[in-house]
């Protein structure tokens, strides 16, 4: 399984997950935050920030119990933590 490089769910939230299809979407960055605009640049943060919280939810869920035990999580933690909506931390 492939995990997304590490990405802070905590803190300022200004994190841009790194996976699979992020080099699709590198013109689409770049033109973002060059633009200059405060209110977009921000908009674009928090939709990357959601879409790593929902990637990582997921990947969370096909952890087995070994992985779940290496970090520390119970199977019933884990699926808790994968029903919460994206925009919930």
């Amino acid at each position: 399984m492939m995990l997304h490089k590490s990405v802070s769910l905590a803190g300022n939230g200004h994190a841009i997950a790194a996976g699979p299809s992020a080099g699709a979407a590198a013109p689409v960055i770049d033109a973002v935050l060059k633009s200059g605009d405060a209110a977009l640049q921000g908009a674009w943060q928090q939709v990357s920030l959601w879409r790593a919280r929902a990637a990582q939810r997921r990947e969370l869920l096909a952890l087995d119990a070994h992985g779940l035990r290496d970090i520390g999580l119970s199977r019933e933690q884990a699926v808790l933590e994968s029903r919460k909506p994206f925009w919930r931390a």
